[in-house]
Order: C-alpha cells, then sequence, then structure tokens
C-alpha cells in the first residue's frame, strides 16, 4: 500500500513539474514573439 501511495505521489508531481515547464515554456515562446 505505501509503495503504491510512493509510486501515485510521483507521478503527480512529475506532471505538476512538466506542467511547470510547459507553461515557463509557452511564457518563452510569448514573449520572443512578441518581441
Amino acid at each position: 500500500m505505501t509503495h503504491v501511495f510512493v509510486v501515485v505521489v510521483k507521478s503527480i508531481k512529475s506532471v505538476v513539474e512538466n506542467k511547470e515547464v510547459i507553461n515557463y515554456v509557452q511564457w518563452c515562446n510569448y514573449s520572443n514573439w512578441d518581441n
């Protein structure tokens, strides 16, 4: 049970990190396009 919980937490964390990276990349692309 603990192992499953750890896997779920790691999955959620990786998804959140990926979302932040995507937002950052989109922001950079928008800034570069605007300039």
